[in-house]
């Protein structure tokens, strides 16, 4: 079951959510999905380890992509919820 899609910013902030208008602006950049999407250009889709989401606290299992800015530098990160 999804549980949420959002956008977090290249300052692991997140920037958008799909459930929330205005989401808090709650800091991602220490999940390893986030990590790894900014300092390896070369990970691709990935499914990562369950963590427990923020603000919810319930158990996720998180689906991310990385994004890039127009000059192909790390924009951030796209974020599934399941």
């Amino acid at each position: 079951m999804l549980q949420g899609l959002g956008v977090v910013g290249a300052d692991g902030k997140v920037n958008a959510s799909a459930s929330t208008p205005n989401p808090e602006p709650t800091d991602l950049s220490d999940r390893d999905y986030f990590r790894l999407h900014r300092d390896d250009p070369w990970t691709g889709l990935l499914v990562g380890r369950p963590v427990m989401a923020r603000p919810q606290n319930v158990a996720s299992i998180p689906v991310s992509r990385r994004t890039l800015n127009p000059d192909r530098s790390f924009g951030g990160v796209i974020a599934a919820r399941l």
